[in-house]
């Protein structure tokens, strides 16, 4: 007969996440150890970077339209000033790209 699983760890159990981190950074532990643990447990610590690659139509560039419309009427000189050049970099950088 099977046994049942438990539902919590044994008490003074180890998760084996903690310890792979434990042999890790354990100063005692030669390099190897520390090294092959610190391999194991990385997936777990540490998202996997990936890229996508989005193009348009037959492989043209991704075309970005956007529906929000900023209401700018309650702003004064001085704020429509700052927005004005904040705008204007925000075009020559991307006239750069």
């Amino acid at each position: 007969m099977r046994q049942p699983v438990p539902k919590k760890p044994m008490e003074g159990a180890t998760a084996p996440l903690d310890y792979l981190l434990g042999i890790m950074r354990d100063k005692d532990q030669d390099a190897r150890s520390r090294l092959d643990a610190a391999k194991a447990a990385a997936p777990y610590c540490h998202a996997r970077l990936s890229s996508t690659e989005l193009s348009g139509p037959s492989g043209g560039p991704v075309s970005v339209q956007t529906s929000q419309k900023l209401d700018i009427s309650g702003l004064n000189d001085e704020e429509l000033d700052i927005l004005e050049r904040a705008l204007q970099k925000t075009v020559a950088v991307q006239e750069e790209c």
